[in-house]
């Protein structure tokens, strides 16, 4: 999908690559949060021609601060002149719907807005507004580095080049008490998603699921890579492998089939994200992929300046 002329002109076929996934014979829908990887589907179906309807979620007892995403969301489905839907959300739903929704995942699961997702697409599936596709801007963030950790991964980098990554680990034992290889990526990414302290991990919990990893993603991962060198896209390619694939699709895909819909996720397509890797991978972090910012610079002009200037998502 991706030649060496398209790579050299991502304007181009990244616009293009996102457009092959708004085929489809039933009529579209799109969660849109008022993020900024949401806008860019919604911009690019606009672009493509598409006719596709939003969906938005508010509480329902919150004030404008704790909606403030709904409420961006709101304003670009009228700049797009969208067919723009808006489920509320509230107490009682949350506890009506917790039992089964997690009775629908039929696994363990430690998201605690399950309920809430699976309300969603209730309204929004066949038992509700009759919708076959759905689109998300998930997998974004996994490649255009959305996540605040990924920044103090950078800066764990940066300090490990200066003072090499085994005095920096012993700093760390020193000052905090525990032991952290931050130059393996499976235990910094265990470390960054904050579950070293959690109750449910002893070390020796910690120490099986890394040898797990190593095992089962070691040969998936050295596959991904692009850029060995790089800590923090190696925790990048991490957190596809296993918070995305494992938590984020495995509860979109169990939700919504179990209302017949398909998901779709243009920026968890393989090709895609190969493309961009290549792309971005080798760049500055802080000027070039800090916070989603190529993408950011790639839609300014584009999409409204209240999405693209925002810095929290």
């Amino acid at each position: 999908f991706f030649n060496k002329k398209s790579l050299n002109e991502m304007n181009v076929s990244f616009e293009e690559q996102i457009g092959l996934h708004f085929q489809s014979a039933k009529p579209m829908a799109l969660n849109l949060s008022g993020g900024l990887d949401s806008s860019i589907l919604l911009h690019e179906a606009y672009e493509h021609g598409k006719k596709i309807t939003t969906y938005t979620s508010f509480y329902e007892d919150g004030n404008d601060s704790e909606n403030s995403e709904a409420l961006l969301a709101r304003k670009l489905s009228e700049d797009y002149n969208t067919d723009h839907q808006e489920i509320a959300l509230n107490k009682e739903i949350y506890f009506q719907n917790l039992v089964e929704g997690y009775q629908v995942l039929d696994e363990p699961n430690y998201n605690v807005s399950i309920p809430l997702y699976h309300y969603m697409a209730k309204k929004q599936g066949v038992n509700g507004d009759g919708f076959r596709v759905l689109f998300s801007g998930d997998g974004g963030d996994e490649v255009f580095y959305g996540y605040r950790f990924y920044d103090k991964s950078h800066k764990v980098d940066r300090l490990t080049s200066i003072l090499s990554s085994s005095f920096f680990n012993l700093i760390y034992k020193l000052k905090n008490g525990k032991k952290i290889d931050f130059s393996c990526v499976w235990d910094r990414w265990f470390f960054f998603k904050g579950w070293g302290s959690s109750f449910c991990f002893k070390q020796n919990d910690k120490n099986e699921l890394l040898k797990y990893l190593k095992k089962s993603l070691g040969s998936t991962f050295s596959n991904q890579i692009i850029d060995s060198n790089d800590s923090t896209y190696q925790l990048l390619v991490a957190d596809r492998l296993t918070w995305l694939a494992a938590e984020n699709f495995v509860r979109l895909d169990k939700l919504y089939m179990n209302q017949s819909m398909e998901v779709r996720a243009p920026f968890a397509y393989n090709p895609l994200r190969k493309a961009i890797d290549l792309k971005t991978s080798t760049l500055n972090y802080p000027e070039h992929r800090k916070h989603k910012t190529w993408l950011r610079r790639h839609y300014n002009g584009k999409l409204p300046n209240y999405i693209t200037s925002r810095k929290d998502k």
